[in-house]
């Protein structure tokens, strides 16, 4: 990938941040299913984009966050971690 394509990358990241909060964020990175979730469907909007990250709309990163709490919604999380004692992601 350019120089520029990563730059975009991380542009895309932090406006991700900033609409969804870093919080947010850090529960997404810490749990592997809801990463994995919210990558593929970010990835998605942006090959819908035209590969284009810049052009991702807001809705679409709140759609990444609904389809990744989906894939591993906080409530199942808090679940398996009280069942299994640990770290169930």
């Amino acid at each position: 990938m350019s120089k520029t394509g990563s730059n975009k990358i991380r542009e895309l990241l932090l406006r991700c941040r900033d609409l969804l909060g870093a919080e947010t964020l850090t529960r997404i990175a810490h749990s592997p299913p809801r990463l994995s979730g919210f990558s593929t469907a970010l990835s998605a909007s942006v090959k819908h984009n035209n590969g284009d990250p810049s052009k991702v709309t807001d809705s679409q990163i709140k759609g990444a966050l609904e389809i990744a709490l989906e894939v591993w919604p906080y409530e199942l999380e808090t679940f398996a971690n009280t069942v299994y004692g640990g770290d169930a992601s």
